[in-house]
């Protein structure tokens, strides 16, 4: 347990599969986001084992997705774990990243279809889409992403954006 507690420490992302002989610890195990406690034989785990192997290669493939922006200088390949939303201006799209901004002439329905068929995009309001995995709190109208900025959530979709995103929360 003392080093499943580094290794979250180190990578909040890590996958973590217990398989020991004993139960005493298999509480512990959610304070670590574990995916599986599972105990031996393995043989008699194998189905636990294998879905939980399955859910994290879907999980670890969605992290390496990623997306070719053209921008007005060269085009630039970013994951798209790294975008925290984008927004429709005037002139394309700027992608928001945790350190940068990326600015695209291309039009918001050329990018939208694609971040909106990934699990953890959701279009909160008109033109503006957010990864949910910055978001750290909701308000009445916005979502409080890890950057502290604000977000806002369309007033006539709020109910089935809140929604959305709580059974995106619930499918973690």
């Amino acid at each position: 347990m003392e080093l499943a507690e580094k290794l979250v420490i180190l990578d909040e992302n890590c996958n973590i599969i217990f398989l020991t002989r004993s139960p005493d610890f298999i509480l512990d195990g959610y304070n670590v986001h574990a995916i599986n406690y599972l105990l031996k034989p393995i043989s008699s785990n194998s189905n636990s084992l294998f879905k939980s192997l399955e859910y994290i290669q879907t999980k670890i493939s969605n992290v390496e997705k990623k997306i070719i922006i053209e921008t007005n200088k060269l085009p630039k390949t970013i994951f798209l774990k790294d975008i925290l939303y984008i927004e429709c201006e005037k002139t394309g799209v700027k992608f928001k990243l945790y350190n940068d901004e990326i600015f695209s002439p291309k039009p918001y329905s050329f990018f939208a279809p694609f971040l909106l068929e990934q699990p953890n995009f959701l279009e909160c309001y008109h033109k503006i889409i957010v990864n949910c995995d910055y978001i750290i709190d909701i308000t009445e109208n916005d979502f409080i992403l890890k950057t502290n900025e604000l977000i806002p959530i369309s007033r006539r979709k709020k109910t089935s954006v809140k929604h959305s995103y709580m059974l995106y929360l619930i499918s973690k």
